[in-house]
């Protein structure tokens, strides 16, 4: 007949095993738990920071095309004051040249300097002729040159300019007797400040 003592102490082995199993499953899901908590907060980090960087992005994207419109747009705005400094020209041209040989018009200069102008400098714009801001934002300014050595006469022997003979086809500078008698060159400077602080040049060379 079996020992009570050793059929109990058998049971409670057996029970001591199961436990021990028992026991062990429960730490290896812990560590397969600490694990899967670790892995989730990395992809979390990663599509944190993916997300961080597509915003920038698309912010960045959206500001460079928003300065293209608005280098578009003073661009566009530039051609109100090309287009008024010829209107200035035909006019006085037509009314009163003689006015043209001197500098006793706002915005205007009836030579060109001995050094190169820089237009980003305020100074520059002072007699400028400003005109009324636009709707968007642009306020556009012009000014005129002559291309001449000085003010006067385009036909004095001093006086160097650049003419166009519009009957010979001819560009060259005075006192030259092919071109003498010609009409003198004329470079408009249009200025555009507008939104943001942008600000755009613009040139046109017209006789």
């Amino acid at each position: 007949m079996p020992n009570a003592t050793s059929s109990s102490n058998f049971i409670k082995q057996r029970q001591a095993s199961s436990l021990n199993r028992r026991a062990d499953g429960l730490k290896a899901i812990g560590r397969q738990d600490g694990i899967v908590l670790l892995i989730a907060l990395v992809v979390l980090v990663a599509m944190t920071l993916a997300g961080i960087a597509m915003v920038r992005q698309i912010t960045s994207g959206v500001g460079i095309a928003g300065n293209i419109g608005f280098r578009q747009n003073a661009l566009t705005a530039s051609d109100l004051g090309i287009e008024s400094g010829r209107s200035f020209l035909n006019t006085i041209s037509t009314s009163n040249p003689t006015v043209l040989e001197s500098d006793n018009l706002p915005g205007y200069y009836a030579s060109w300097p001995s050094t190169p102008i820089d237009f980003t400098k305020p100074a520059i714009w002072a007699n400028a002729t400003t005109l009324p801001t636009d709707s968007t934002g642009n306020t556009v300014s012009y000014i005129v040159h002559r291309m001449c050595s000085s003010a006067g006469s385009r036909t004095l022997p001093t006086n160097q300019c650049v003419l166009q003979d519009s009957t010979a086809g001819i560009v060259g500078v005075s006192p030259v007797e092919l071109v003498k008698n010609g009409q003198p060159f004329y470079r408009i400077t249009a200025r555009v400040q507008g939104v943001r602080g942008s600000t755009t040049f613009v040139q046109v060379m017209e006789y």
